[in-house]
């Protein structure tokens, strides 16, 4: 399976398992260029396409915190489709969340956060990120929980 030129843009909120918290923030996840070859024993054999999302600023906006969107690109890692997004606020705080998508599996995910204030590090435990090598760590499973 191929698909190419693609331009795909979903409303966050469209989403079904997404949770509350960002479903609300109206934040938009958008594929530009994109080109996707799916094998359908070998999974993920090519794939390219610019990514961009607004959720880490929309949520930094509720917080009265300038963050940025995200932006980044997509890949194939072992036969796993991988969307691999990062950016860094003027205060240096810094984002980054991936996630792997694999025919007949959740997607997983992981997000890394570092630099933020104490307040910020307070509420990111709560949502159940964990300090890990000087970054907030969350991974999970599913786009709706199983984080750990």
């Amino acid at each position: 399976y191929a698909a190419s030129d693609m331009s795909v843009s979903v409303a966050l909120s469209n989403i079904p398992d997404i949770v509350d918290e960002l479903k609300h923030a109206g934040a938009t996840f958008r594929i530009a260029r994109g080109e996707v070859v799916w094998d359908r024993y070998d999974g993920c054999e090519v794939a390219s396409g610019e990514l961009q999302t607004d959720i880490v600023r929309l949520v930094g906006h509720q917080m009265q915190k300038a963050w940025p969107d995200l932006s980044g690109s997509l890949s194939c890692e072992g036969g796993e489709l991988v969307a691999d997004m990062s950016g860094e606020s003027e205060q240096g705080e810094t984002f980054n969340v991936l996630f792997y998508f694999a025919a007949s599996q959740p997607v997983r995910y992981t997000a890394n956060i570092s630099g933020v204030s104490p307040d910020i590090q307070n509420a990111l435990s709560l949502y159940g990120f964990k300090l890990e090598n000087g970054a907030y760590t969350l991974k999970g499973n599913s786009i709706s929980g199983n984080a750990h």
